[in-house]
C-alpha cells in the first residue's frame, strides 16, 4: 500500500537523515498534534519511520512515548478491533491484548463492508425489528429458498424478528456453487449468525432437511462458542439418528422438483452423510417442539426428545409433508413460537 505524505513530514524526514541528532525538527511538527486527538493514522506510520531511521537508540523512547500520547486515540481504536478479533491483521495470528500493531484503515474497512455483504448474502431479513425480543431463523426445506420464511416478518407479533437462511446456489447466490457436505453448512450459517446472535435471545425453525440444518448448527454453536437457542422448532423431520432414508415427498410435488433438480440433488448429498454418522448421544439443552401435517407423521418423531435435555413436544397439524403452506396452519405456528418465546422470557 502506498501513500503521499504531507510536503512538511518529507522535509522533516530528509532534514532529520542528514542530521538525527536535530530532534528539534520531529518537536516541531509533534507539538502541533493535540494530545489525545485523532490525526490521521499514515502520520503516525511517518513519525515511527522517522524516530527509528534518524535517531540515536537511546533517544527513541522518549520520543516514542511523546508519539503514542499524541497518537493514543488512533491507537486505543485500533487495539479494541484486534481483542474484538483476536487476530492480527492480515497475518491470522493470535495476538495479545496490549499488542500496539497499526493496521490500514482502508483493508479494515474493506474486510467489515465485505464481512456484512456475505452475512447479509446467507441470512434474509426482510422486516428488520432491533427492538423485539427475540430472533428467529428459519431453514429451508431440500431445493428451497429464504423468501417464504423471510416473509413471516411481516406479520409475525412485534416480539420476534425473522431471519430466514439462503443456501449457496439460489436466489441472490445463484452463481455460487453448492456446499459440498453439512460441515460446510453449518460453519458458513454459524459465522453469518454471530453477529446477529451474541448477546440476543434467539430460536431456530426448520422445515424437513431444515430441521437437520437447525439442528447441527444448534449444536455447533453450543459446541464452539457456548450458545445455544432459546428453542429448536422443527418440522416434517425424524432426528437425524433415526432417519433411514430421503422421503418421496422430501422436496415437495413433482413440478417444484423439477424446477429445482441439481438444488434437491445437492441438498440430498449434505444429508447422505449426516443420516450415516449421527448418534443420539449428541445433545442440546434448549426445548424442542416437533410440527408435522396429520398425512404425512413421522414414525419417530417421538425420538427428538432423545437429543435434548429440554423439555419436549409435538403438534399434528392438517395436511401432508408442506402442511405448514396452508395459511391456517402458517398462522397456528407463528402464534404458538410466539407464545413460546415470550413465556420463556418471562420465565428468565
Amino acid at each position: 500500500m502506498c501513500f503521499r505524505p504531507p510536503a512538511t513530514l518529507v522535509k522533516v524526514t530528509v532534514m532529520s537523515s542528514q542530521d538525527y541528532s536535530d530532534s528539534s525538527l520531529l518537536l516541531s511538527v509533534l507539538v502541533k498534534i493535540p494530545p489525545g486527538s485523532s490525526p490521521p493514522r499514515s502520520l503516525y506510520a511517518v513519525f515511527v519511520a522517522v524516530l527509528f531511521l534518524c535517531f540515536e537508540r537511546d533517544s527513541r523512547s522518549h520520543w516514542l512515548g511523546a508519539i503514542i500520547n499524541r497518537f493514543q486515540s488512533v491507537l486505543e481504536a485500533d487495539q479494541r478491533f484486534y481483542i474484538q478479533r483476536g487476530i492480527e491483521f492480515g497475518t491470522g495470528q493470535k495476538v495479545p491484548e496490549s499488542s500496539n500493531f497499526v493496521p490500514f484503515p482502508q483493508q479494515m474497512e474493506s474486510r467489515d463492508k465485505a464481512e456484512t455483504i456475505r452475512n447479509e448474502k446467507v441470512v434474509n431479513c426482510l422486516y428488520q425489528n432491533r427492538n423485539a425480543l427475540f430472533r428467529l431463523v428459519c431453514f429451508p426445506w431440500g431445493g428451497g429458498g429464504s423468501n417464504f420464511f423471510a416473509k413471516w416478518g411481516q406479520d409475525i407479533p412485534n416480539s420476534v424478528e425473522v431471519h430466514a437462511i439462503r443456501l449457496a446456489g439460489r436466489e441472490s447466490r445463484l452463481d455460487e456453487p453448492f456446499a459440498s457436505d453439512m460441515h460446510q453448512v453449518v460453519d458458513e450459517i454459524a459465522c453469518a449468525l454471530l453477529p446477529i446472535m451474541q448477546g440476543e435471545n434467539f430460536a431456530f425453525f426448520g422445515h424437513s432437511m431444515g430441521s437437520y440444518i437447525a439442528f447441527f448448527t444448534a449444536l455447533h454453536l453450543k459446541e464452539k462458542y457456548n450458545l445455544e437457542p432459546e428453542h429448536l422448532f422443527v418440522s416434517s423431520a425424524s432426528p437425524p439418528h433415526e432417519m433411514g432414508g430421503i422421503r418421496d415427498d422430501f422436496v415437495g410435488d413433482e413440478e417444484q422438483s423439477q424446477e429445482s433438480f441439481t438444488k434437491v440433488l445437492a441438498d440430498l448429498h449434505i444429508l447422505k452423510d449426516v443420516i450415516c454418522n449421527t448418534h443420539s448421544k449428541t445433545r442440546l439443552s434448549c426445548d424442542i417442539t416437533c410440527f408435522s401435517g396429520s398425512e404425512d407423521i413421522p414414525a419417530d418423531m417421538e425420538a427428538w426428545k432423545d437429543v435434548t435435555s429440554g423439555n419436549f413436544e409435538s403438534f399434528v397439524l392438517p395436511g401432508h409433508h408442506f402442511y405448514l403452506l396452508e395459511p391456517s396452519n402458517t398462522s397456528f405456528i407463528k402464534k404458538y413460537i410466539t407464545k413460546s418465546l415470550e413465556i420463556s422470557a418471562l420465565a428468565s
